[in-house]
């Protein structure tokens, strides 16, 4: 109840100051080419190319923006990957990855394989704990350093523990 009153103040407020948050933008901006082909033809005629980073992260309502922008030149170059999708909880979807590949059919994908950050046992045992996911595209990681690193696993009772543990 108190996040329904306080999401309510949020929105009244916005709306009396004639405001708009992110979420707003590209909601409203998605309603208004759906319903103004004129503005739709304008941008895309304008839109030449398109760059988008950090493709994994992009949610239902930001793919559908970026396709309606692009589905006349279809000039679309897009950065990501799938193993390192975290924002699931803002609605970012792994499944957009498939989707591109329908919608922008054909494409020319290039794997960036070699690991330049991590030493070998830390990509070694990432990757074997990452190819759990069923969902994701298969890659062979390779490390780019030869040192061979070391990883920890430590559990913790409570968080007051970790939080102990870090400091």
């Amino acid at each position: 109840e108190e996040f329904l009153k306080l999401n309510r103040e949020y929105t009244n407020f916005n709306y009396d100051n004639e405001l708009m948050d992110y979420d707003d933008i590209m909601l409203l901006s998605v309603k208004l080419l759906k319903s103004n082909k004129s503005a739709l033809n304008i941008l895309q005629k304008q839109i030449k190319y398109v760059l988008v980073d950090e493709f994994q992260d992009v949610n239902s309502i930001q793919y559908d923006l970026i396709r309606m922008l692009t589905s006349k030149r279809k000039n679309i170059f897009v950065v990501g990957d799938d193993d390192q999708s975290i924002y699931k909880f803002r609605g970012a979807k792994e499944e957009n990855f498939k989707r591109f590949e329908r919608d922008f059919y054909p494409v020319k994908k290039v794997v960036l394989d070699i690991n330049y950050r991590c030493p070998k046992k830390v990509v070694a045992i990432s990757s074997k704990l990452i190819s759990c996911n069923q969902k994701r595209y298969f890659k062979q990681l390779t490390a780019g350093k030869e040192t061979e690193g070391n990883v920890y696993a430590k559990s913790f009772f409570s968080k007051q523990e970790e939080i102990n543990f870090i400091v």
